[in-house]
């Protein structure tokens, strides 16, 4: 399963990109 190893690292990068999006939106609607 080559392919895995190729896909997980993507799929990390746009788990944890999600999950900054989600803090920043947290601590600006705080702001307001």
């Amino acid at each position: 399963m080559i392919w895995m190893d190729c896909f997980f690292p993507v799929i990390d990068r746009s788990v944890s990109i999600l999950r900054l999006e989600r803090e920043l939106i947290q601590v600006s609607f705080r702001d307001f």
